[in-house]
């Protein structure tokens, strides 16, 4: 389940269908994400002291099921960018978090392997 906030900018359908868009690319390569809760948060900084363009930030966070606690946050000067940035690291980073849950669980079955044949020898 996808939730899409707008923090200090107009909500725009254009914005939310892309995002829907690319999160549905991800729940395709790793279908736990259908069962999590996520909120997807877009954000402008516009400070009126400081000249220059706008700073535009994507949030990313899982508030529940397999992928529970991970955050992710990318600025960039272009909303598109800061969106495309995200969603391409938070592939890498769930590729990583996937092989380390499965290597921890091979450890645990090896530990578990070896201390039944610790008995059984004894």
């Amino acid at each position: 389940m996808l939730n899409v906030v707008f923090h200090n900018l107009e909500r725009s359908e254009l914005v939310k269908s892309a995002a829907v868009e690319r999160f549905w690319q991800l729940e395709e390569r790793f279908p736990r994400l259908q069962n999590c809760k996520i909120t997807l948060t877009f954000e402008m900084e516009n400070s009126p002291t400081k000249p220059g363009a706008d700073l535009f930030s994507v949030t990313f966070y899982c508030n529940d099921g397999y992928f529970a606690g991970l955050k992710m946050k990318k600025h960039s000067d272009d909303l598109y960018a800061a969106l495309w940035d995200l969603t391409d690291t938070l592939q890498l980073k769930l590729h990583k978090f996937r092989r380390k849950s499965r290597s921890r669980k091979i450890h645990q079955v090896r530990r578990f392997l070896q201390k039944q044949q610790e008995q059984f020898s004894a």
